[in-house]
Parts: C-alpha cells; sequence; structure tokens
C-alpha cells in the first residue's frame, strides 16, 4: 500500500514537473518576442511587465526571483487605461506577497499528500483567498474598485484561442469567484 501511494506521488510529481519545463520554456520562447511594456521597481525585486502574442486570456505573475507580469494581448487591447493599471496593482499583490512561492508549495503538497481528504478542496479555498488578498493590495495602492471589478469582467469574457496557450486563471474555474470578487470590489450583491 505505501509503495502505491509513494508511486502515485511520484508520478503526480513529474507530470507537474514536466508542465512546469514545458511551460517555462515555452514563455522563455515567448519573452524573446514580446513588448517589454515598463519595469516596475520593488522593494525587493523588480517586475518586468510584458505584452505577449503566445499567450491567451488573463495577465498573470511568475518568476520567484526576476518576477514579470505577462499581460497577453488580448487582454492589452479590452483593458482601457485604467483598468488595465488596476489589473497591474492587482497583480503586483501576487508578486509582493509571494504568491508563486504558496502556489509551487501547495500544489506540490496537494501531489505528495493526494490521498489526504479535502486537500484539493482545502487548495482551491486557498487560491480563491489570494485573489480577493491580492483585489485588497490593489485597492489599499489606488486601484479603482469599479475599474477592477469592469477589468474582471472583460478579462472573463476573452474566447479561449486554441493557437496560444491559455494560462490557469483561478477565476475562469469558478465562476463563483468572479461574482465574489466583483461583489466583494463594488460592495454590492
Amino acid at each position: 500500500l505505501v509503495g502505491l501511494v509513494l508511486g502515485v506521488a511520484a508520478t503526480l510529481l513529474s507530470i507537474r514537473i514536466g508542465h512546469a519545463l514545458k511551460f517555462e520554456k515555452r514563455r522563455r520562447e515567448d519573452r524573446a518576442s514580446a513588448r517589454l511594456l515598463r519595469t516596475i521597481e520593488g522593494r525587493f525585486r523588480d517586475v518586468d511587465v510584458y505584452v505577449s502574442e503566445a499567450f491567451s486570456g488573463t495577465p498573470f505573475t511568475g518568476g520567484l526571483l526576476k518576477p514579470y507580469i505577462c499581460v497577453p494581448a488580448d487582454s492589452y487591447s479590452r483593458l482601457s487605461k485604467e483598468e488595465f493599471e488596476a489589473v497591474i496593482s492587482h497583480e503586483l499583490g501576487h508578486v509582493t506577497q509571494f504568491d508563486l512561492a504558496i502556489t509551487i508549495a501547495v500544489q506540490l503538497l496537494g501531489d505528495l499528500f493526494w490521498f489526504v481528504p479535502g486537500y484539493r478542496r482545502l487548495s482551491r479555498k486557498i487560491d480563491r483567498l489570494r485573489e480577493i488578498v491580492a483585489d485588497q493590495f490593489a485597492i489599499a495602492n489606488g486601484a479603482e474598485p469599479a475599474q477592477l471589478a469592469s477589468a474582471l469582467i472583460k478579462l472573463r469574457e476573452i474566447p479561449e484561442t486554441p493557437e496560444r496557450f491559455v494560462l490557469y486563471s483561478a477565476f475562469f474555474r469558478e465562476k463563483s469567484l468572479l461574482k465574489e470578487r466583483v461583489e466583494r470590489l463594488l460592495g454590492t450583491k
């Protein structure tokens, strides 16, 4: 039984590492042709913000040591300047709070302890909470709640494009999270 549990955990870990390596290869290739918008000076690390033609969907952060914010071109073209700045502020919240490291740790623990009842549900709750906290970070740093809410709705309406890589987004997976975030931002039900 122990061998089976360890075997499944090793398989899950190897699949996750394989996906991460594939994504990182694609991101590095994309980065060479992407358009750098600006570099934001951070307390500990500078953050590059760039527009990508290779990705689709919502903006995302990456890079543990050299953080970046990747804004897919379809997102960039749909957002007003104010919405875009609110989204960047939200993504900076993820960078500032080291959410990528937390995500990696939660996922690796989930792969190792796949057999623990309720772990996946707990990790989804952690994902949801991190999105809400990043929204609060954006608001605390000057983003207008209505602009961030508007951006979230616009980003949700972007159709998936099979020829471009669509990165996971917490509100694409759970529609109720989008509703909860917009209600929190606007202070209404």
